[in-house]
């Protein structure tokens, strides 16, 4: 059984990580939840821990703060930075702390169970042997798994931005070719190709809300309209004013 703390002043986000964790995750237990990061890293110093939920904005100490801490101590805890901010610095921060990975509000209840397998894989004993097996045939480490999981945080938090595989590739510290082969291995499509899919999910997102597709196109990094409703239609077959009007707006 893993230990789970989650951290989060907002007790609804907190009580709906807890029943995704309850339905989906026999292996992990929620042992504490706390509302800022002074008490969370308090709690990580005197008690074993393996996950941690952290938010970023939180009275007393913010999570990056407490996250830089905890690892200072633990380099095992595995750390999920949440937040409702997609601001490039933050992303920055929480890799610069070597958290896990860095998620933005509202998260996916799927795109949080695959964070979670790859987190616990990550914690377990076995979990590690076994993907050192199948490392042998993947090429995949833990640390390839990291950067993968960095690189994607990255993009989700960028998608106002024209951040280029590049950009992504400096931020985890690896050359861009290599990171975009290993990418590719673990996530069966390119780096460029999931920066795009990204912008694509978020974009269609947006269009169900009253934004005029020239809002939406700027909202998700596209200067061009023209470019975006290309891409968009590449992507889902219909065009942003089709996809609009399917959708009732």
């Amino acid at each position: 059984m893993l230990n789970v703390m989650l951290v989060d002043d907002e007790e609804l986000e907190r009580r709906a990580l807890a029943r995704i964790i309850h339905e989906n995750f026999g292996v992990l237990r929620v042992v504490y939840e706390t509302t800022n990061g002074q008490d969370a890293a308090d709690y990580a110093l005197t008690n074993p821990v393996d996950i941690i939920f952290m938010d970023i904005e939180m009275p007393v100490k913010n999570g990056l703060e407490a996250a830089r801490e905890i690892r200072a101590s633990d380099k095992n805890v595995q750390i999920i930075v949440l937040t409702a901010y997609s601001e490039f610095e933050y992303a920055r921060e929480a890799i610069a702390a070597r958290v896990f990975t860095y998620m933005l509000k509202p998260v996916g209840t799927a795109e949080l169970k695959a964070v979670l397998d790859a987190a616990i894989s990550a914690v377990q004993p076995d979990a590690r042997r076994r993907e050192s097996i199948q490392s042998l045939d993947s090429g995949l480490s833990v640390k390839h798994l990291r950067a993968i999981e960095q690189a994607k945080a990255i993009i989700r938090s960028n998608i106002q931005n024209e951040i280029t595989v590049d950009e992504v590739a400096e931020l985890v510290r690896m050359h861009s070719d290599y990171l975009s082969r290993v990418f590719k291995r673990k996530e069966g499509i390119s780096l460029k190709e999931y920066l795009i899919h990204a912008k694509m999910e978020r974009a269609k997102v947006l269009l169900r809300t009253e934004m005029s597709i020239k809002e939406v196109c700027f909202e998700i990094g596209y200067s061009d309209p023209n470019y975006f409703s290309r891409s968009f239609k590449k992507h889902t077959g219909l065009t942003a004013s089709e996809y609009k009007e399917r959708e009732g707006f």
